[in-house]
């Protein structure tokens, strides 16, 4: 489909080559995200507007240490902001080394996934610098939540936040994520993203991506 990104198009290149089939014969479906029942889960709570949150398995590949390295520009103009970072894994020890001293950084861990509306809840920026993305199922739980996301360039996280208020930025830039993240907390912004980002995850949706799926099985039983 359009949403696929050239390292999906690439990916299925390689697949067809592979087995020697015929690549107008190979389809990749998105993953299905029920939009309503997850903004019936979201709570109602008080966003301030200087809260980001960013939620990832603790890989080195997430580049989850960029978004610490990029805080300290990032409070020396936003004095009140805070980061939550919800995830385990193996970069959880340097990360708490890179983290420690700064302000408004807090490492959770492993979160339960009943708790994590009540993170998306309070937040009111989404991050997630991470190089190498198949899908990145936060991002539409961010969407979904009316967040704006600041993401890394990279991977299918281009074409997940197309026409979303998103903003990408280069992996590894951590200047370009620092001044992301703080226009991200614009009040203008902010209001943009609550109107428009649940509405681009309509095209996830149980019955979009089962259309879809029922339709290259047709296909398939058709040729």
């Amino acid at each position: 489909g359009a949403w696929l990104t050239q390292e999906a198009r690439s990916s299925l290149e390689r697949l067809a080559q592979r087995y020697g089939v015929d690549g107008a014969r190979i389809h990749i479906v998105p993953e299905p995200f029920d939009a309503a029942a997850w903004r019936s889960a979201l709570p109602v709570r008080e966003r301030r507007g200087n809260r980001v949150l960013c939620v990832a398995h603790l890989y080195a590949r997430k580049r989850i240490a960029d978004l610490v390295r990029a805080w300290p520009a990032v409070v020396s103009n936003r004095p009140d902001a805070r980061i939550d970072i919800a995830g385990d894994g193996p970069e959880m020890r340097r990360l708490a080394h890179l983290a420690r001293g700064l302000p408004g950084v807090f490492l959770h861990g492993h979160v339960d996934p009943a708790v994590l509306p009540e993170f998306y809840a309070r937040a009111d920026v989404f991050c997630l610098p991470s190089a190498q993305e198949t899908f990145g199922y936060a991002v539409v739980e961010a969407m979904a939540s009316g967040l704006p996301v600041v993401y890394a360039d990279a991977g299918a996280l281009p074409e997940m936040c197309a026409g979303a208020v998103a903003e990408p930025v280069a992996p590894g830039d951590t200047d370009s994520l620092a001044a992301a993240l703080l226009r991200a907390m614009d009040p203008d912004r902010l209001r943009s993203a609550a109107v428009v980002n649940p509405d681009r995850v309509g095209r996830f949706g149980s019955h979009a991506v089962a259309s879809r799926l029922m339709q290259v099985v047709a296909d398939a039983a058709a040729g």
